[in-house]
Formats: structure tokens, C-alpha cells, sequence
């Protein structure tokens, strides 16, 4: 299959119409909600997580239990995709049909500053977003993640440790991915379909080895989705400047929690694209 626009990552959300906040009043004017105005620290937090353990605790286990009718769903819903679209298979954009974007968040392996107020931004204008996470972040952080999962937002792997999977053997490879798949699927019950490469590295070998695994790779579009807000030197305006000039149909950012400026420009970004009358959906909305 060639390497068509198109995605899906396992959420909540993925059962109902894509539905902006435009149309959720249809007949009558949509008027954004007030701005939050959340105030992010100019510097992250030192994070702190060493992963030293790759052990899930019993009591995150134990709360699978409150979610079990979303994890069934989720389950058969990726069963579905992978049948469908029979990996390997690597895509940066999603569909240019209809005024929809994707807002993705990646976590890395460091610490959980930011989330909380991304997933407070979502609630307050009803977006839904993904998450792509690696297996020390989960963790580390196991009961936001299940908050994240529960919230109807969307969850990739993003490799156990944010190597560059480029320069790993085979074994370390299958390492990086299948401990944070177990990982995941302690934590939420699920196997994601989806995994995105660590610094976007690992071409085709690392495409191919994913698709043995169950596993679509999953990029960015434009300029792989690149925000610039990992650069040290960015500003939260610039980031807000790139994504108004380069954003479209389709497009998949992707967005760093320790990136100041990343978290800076979020509910600006948010805030643009449904003024502009795009739809910010989970990935798996970008389907054709």
C-alpha cells in the first residue's frame, strides 16, 4: 500500500461524528468561549524520570477496570484499522476532503509539566487530541496517562526511551517498542496501531520492522509537523506565526509538552484553527 494520508490512532472520541463546535448549535452563531489565558513558566522543570523500573504497579492495573467498556471499543477498533490498511506502512498527512486538523502532543521521556493544562484547554473548547507517549513517560506518570486515555484523547507509542532507533540494533529496536506496547497495555488495556519514530529517525528498516509488529509509522505534515517549538531560541509567536501561514486540510502538528513555546502558543493555536473553521479531531478523524 503506498503511503496515502491517512491515519488512526486509537480514542475515546472515535465513535462520534466529527463534529466542530461550529455545528454542535447548528442554525446559531458560534462564538468561541473565552480565552484562558493559562500562564506556562518561560523554563521547564527539570523532569525527573529516571525509568529504572519497568515494572507497572498493581493499583494502575487494578484501574483498568473503571474504563473496561473504552478499552473494548478501542481494542476492536484498532483490530479493524490494521486489517484495512496491512502495515508496513508509514503517512504524514490525513485527509484533505474536509477543514480537519490534527493537534498531536509528544511527551518524550521527560517529565509531565504542561499536560494537565493542555487537557484543560481541550475540555474548555471541546478539541480532542493524541498523544504519542513513550514507556518510562507512562511510568512515570501512569495515572495521567489513564486520564488522558478516559478524556476521549488518542495514545501512540513513541518508543520506550526517545532513542534514536537509527542507530539501534534490531533487538534494541524490538525492545524500545514491544516493552512500551506491554507498558501500555498494563496501563490502558489497549495496543496501539500506531508509533511514531523517535527525532523522526529510522527510515524505511524501521517502517518495515514496525509493520511486523502491528504497527504504522506516523510522521507529520507539513515539514513532518514541525512546529519549531523545540528550538531553544523559539518564541511562542513564532510558533503561532508558522502554524497560521503553513497550516491545511490534513495537516499533523506536532507539539512538545516541554517546549515552552510549544505550550506558550497552544490555546492561540486551538484557538486560530476553529476560528478558521477547521475542526481540531483525533487523528483517527482523519481517516477518509
Amino acid at each position: 500500500m503506498s503511503a496515502l494520508g491517512l491515519f488512526f490512532v486509537l480514542g475515546q472520541n472515535n465513535t462520534d461524528e466529527s463534529t466542530s463546535p461550529q455545528e454542535k448549535n447548528e442554525g446559531s452563531i458560534f462564538v468561541l468561549p473565552d480565552k484562558l489565558n493559562i500562564k506556562f513558566a518561560e523554563e521547564i522543570p527539570t523532569p525527573n524520570n529516571p525509568c529504572y523500573s519497568l515494572e507497572v504497579e498493581q493499583h494502575i492495573k487494578e484501574n483498568r477496570a473503571e474504563f473496561s467498556q473504552i478499552t473494548e471499543s478501542e481494542t476492536h477498533a484498532g483490530e479493524i484499522i490494521l486489517q484495512k490498511y496491512n502495515p508496513p506502512l508509514e503517512i504524514n498527512r490525513g485527509s484533505t476532503e474536509n477543514m480537519q486538523v490534527a493537534l498531536t502532543i509528544d511527551t518524550g521521556t521527560g517529565g509531565s509539566y504542561g499536560i494537565d493544562e493542555i487537557l484543560q484547554i481541550a475540555r474548555h473548547y471541546d478539541v480532542y487530541l493524541t498523544f504519542f507517549l513513550t514507556g518510562c513517560w507512562v511510568l512515570e506518570n501512569p495515572e495521567l496517562t489513564q486520564k488522558i486515555f478516559t478524556e476521549g484523547h488518542s495514545i501512540g507509542n513513541h518508543s520506550l526511551t526517545h532513542r534514536n532507533l537509527a542507530d539501534a540494533s534490531d533487538e534494541a529496536v524490538m525492545r524500545e517498542i514491544t516493552e512500551t506496547e506491554r507498558i501500555l497495555q498494563e496501563t490502558l488495556g489497549i495496543k496501539s496501531p500506531f508509533f511514531r519514530k523517535p527525532h523522526y529517525a529510522g527510515g524505511e528498516r524501521i517502517t518495515n520492522m514496525l509493520g511486523e509488529l502491528g504497527y504504522i509509522s506516523v510522521q507529520g505534515y507539513p515539514d513532518f509537523g514541525d512546529t519549531g517549538g523545540w528550538r531553544s531560541s523559539s518564541t511562542s509567536q513564532e510558533v503561532l506565526n508558522n502554524i497560521k501561514q503553513k497550516t491545511a486540510p490534513g495537516a499533523i502538528w506536532v507539539l512538545h509538552n516541554l517546549s515552552p513555546s510549544d505550550l506558550g502558543s497552544f490555546e492561540d493555536i486551538v484557538r486560530f484553527h476553529l476560528e478558521e473553521g477547521y475542526k481540531l479531531i483525533g487523528v483517527e478523524k482523519l481517516l477518509p
